[in-house]
């Protein structure tokens, strides 16, 4: 009985001194797991300051292209560079990229983050004010990146397959049908995108390399690379238009301007990249297209931006019925781009926008009404804008960029040294 009881007891003993070393292996494992995440968290913290230090000054100062040899912060080193399509031509012009390698005892983070100031052609849609409400109506399917400074205004069931984004916290619902599709997201009440000023800039552009007209003109795009101008004369007696004269695009930057408040006149099928800038207005007077339609062939390297001081104009002519295609983004600085008489006639049928629209006031290009719970259009087009998706990474020569940069990726890896 005492042998056996001596083994139990001996049995025991063991099991608890196995116990109490499985206890203290754990606890050492926790400890070390504790501070190896301490450290982990410490690093990522580091780094993440880092950044941020140079992001903060990036957003001050675009051009700061320094970096940091050795920055110190909280018992961590960081380097960081600051690089743009001079050094890496992996990035686009504009973009740049900065680079964090943080170091914390034997570990080492590194953070990638790009940004851009992106052209106002990344836009399908963007309008600064709307001081009349003006609907997207059930038909209207809307592709691309949206924004408003403003109020959106609704009815029925229109579509939007980019992302949708407002100033104002709230939106109206023309009743209580309405039912806006946002089938990749809405943000509302964020931050203000401001529209520039004036086309000084790229005046300046088209004085060093492009064309300049200090007189209205009519451009007619010929789908081989070249365009037909008329200018608009006066002989002292009464205006008229000047014989046709021909320019070759491919001689020049890709910017074509009148100055002052002259007006353009534009159609045709483009050929190449050309951004087409008017003190002024522009006046669509028929089809405006590109020579390699993106959709049938993505790879198209035809490019087209519209700016005006004033308003972008579809004409109230038989050349823009039954329906008018134009394939460009689309700028209004100060007004509008909309339909001339857009209420006054008949259904004139679809209005196709290839690429996107900016405007200071959202223009109209038709009216509608409500029939037996359905939106039926009344005068003016229909419209089928369609965002042209080249316009993430391409953009019009020189075309309007946005003030304040963005941050498109932040990215970040982990590494220990043992």
């Amino acid at each position: 009985m005492g042998r056996a009881m001596m083994l139990i007891m001996a049995g025991l003993s063991l099991t608890l001194s196995n116990v109490r070393s499985n206890h203290v292996r754990m606890s050492e494992r926790n400890l070390e797991m504790s501070i190896s995440e301490f450290n982990e968290q410490q690093l990522r913290n580091v780094a993440s300051s880092a950044t941020n230090i140079a992001v903060s000054k990036l957003y001050r100062d675009y051009t700061w292209r320094t970096g940091y040899d050795t920055l110190m912060i909280s018992g961590g080193s960081c380097h960081i560079t600051v690089q743009d399509n001079d050094v890496d031509t992996t990035l686009k012009m504009g973009e740049v990229k900065v680079t964090t390698i943080a170091r914390v005892g034997d570990q080492i983070d590194t953070i990638i983050v790009k940004m851009d100031k992106p052209a106002f052609s990344k836009y399908a849609i963007f309008t600064d004010n709307q001081p009349t409400p003006i609907y997207y109506i059930t038909g209207d399917t809307i592709t691309g990146p949206m924004h408003t400074n403003s109020k959106y205004y609704f009815a029925g069931t229109p579509v939007f397959k980019g992302k949708v984004t407002s100033v104002d916290p709230e939106y109206v619902k023309y009743n209580v049908t309405t039912d806006p599709q946002f089938l990749k997201g809405a943000e509302f009440g964020v931050d203000r995108i401001e529209l520039p000023i004036d086309l000084n800039e790229i005046y300046n552009v088209a004085a060093s390399g492009g064309k300049v007209f200090d007189k209205t003109v009519k451009l007619v795009f010929n789908g081989d690379g070249t365009y037909t101008y008329q200018t608009y004369e006066w002989n002292g007696y009464m205006w008229y238009w000047s014989a046709p004269a021909i320019e070759d695009m491919t001689t020049s930057n890709g910017v074509i301007v009148t100055t002052d408040d002259h007006n353009i006149f534009i159609e045709g099928t483009i050929k190449g990249k050309v951004t087409v800038a008017s003190g002024g207005n522009i006046y669509i007077t028929n089809d405006l297209v590109y020579a390699t339609n993106p959709i049938a062939h993505p790879t198209s390297s035809d490019v087209a931006g519209l700016i005006a001081k004033q308003n972008v104009i579809i004409k109230d002519i038989d050349e823009c019925k039954p329906n008018c295609e134009i394939h460009a983004s689309i700028m209004a600085l100060n007004k509008s781009f909309y339909v001339e008489n857009y209420s006054s006639n008949d259904a004139k049928g679809v209005l196709t926008v290839l690429g996107g629209i900016i405007q200071d006031e959202r223009g109209a290009v038709g009216t509608f009404n409500y029939v037996d719970g359905k939106t039926v259009i009344a005068s003016g087009y229909l419209k089928d804008y369609i965002y042209d998706d080249r316009f993430f990474k391409l953009e019009p020569p020189y075309f309007p960029t946005v003030e304040k940069p963005q941050i498109g990726l932040w990215e970040e890896k982990t590494v220990a040294e043992r």
